[in-house]
C-alpha cells in the first residue's frame, strides 16, 4: 500500500533516486512483509513524464544516460517519494522511467524477486555519449 515517508541516507547506489538508463518494464515480488522498518521499495509517482522528457533526444540517437545523469533529479522529489510497503505476495509493476530507488532497512529484512521485461533496444546499437559501444546496459 502507498504511504508517505521521510528520506534516509543511502547505503549502494540503487538506494539513491534515480531512473533506469534504459526503459522498461520492472517487476518486484515480496517474498516477505515488508513494512516501513524493512526498506520498502519507493518511488515519486508522475515522475516518468518528467524522465521520459529528459532522455527523449538521447534515445532518439541511441545515446545511453551516464548514472549522474540518471540521478540528476528535481530536488523537490524528495518531498514527493512514496513507499511501497505490503504482505508477502506484493506484486509491484512499474515504468523504469519513474524515479525509483530501494528503501533503507532501518530494523528487520526484506526478501524480493526483480525481474525485467526487455524492450526493442537490445536488438539495436546503443552507445554512451562519446560514441563508444554500450554494450548491454
Amino acid at each position: 500500500m502507498p504511504t508517505s515517508t521521510p528520506p534516509r541516507h543511502f547505503a549502494t547506489a540503487c538506494q539513491e533516486l534515480h531512473y533506469d538508463k534504459m526503459r522498461h518494464l520492472k517487476f518486484f515480488f515480496y517474498l516477505t512483509d515488508v513494512d516501513f522498518e524493512h526498506g520498502p521499495f519507493q518511488v515519486v509517482p508522475g515522475s516518468h513524464h518528467y524522465c521520459a522528457g529528459l532522455q527523449a533526444d538521447n534515445r532518439a540517437r541511441r545515446i545511453v544516460p551516464t548514472d549522474a545523469d540518471v540521478r540528476a533529479l528535481p530536488p523537490s522529489y524528495a518531498d514527493e517519494i512514496t513507499s511501497i510497503t505490503g504482505p508477502r505476495g506484493t506484486l509491484i509493476v512499474f515504468d523504469s522511467d519513474l524515479a525509483h530507488r530501494a528503501g533503507v532497512p532501518t530494523g528487520g529484512s526484506r526478501l524480493a524477486a526483480r525481474s525485467l521485461s526487455f524492450g526493442s533496444y537490445r536488438t539495436e546499437d546503443w552507445y554512451r555519449a562519446d560514441g563508444t559501444p554500450e554494450l548491454a546496459p
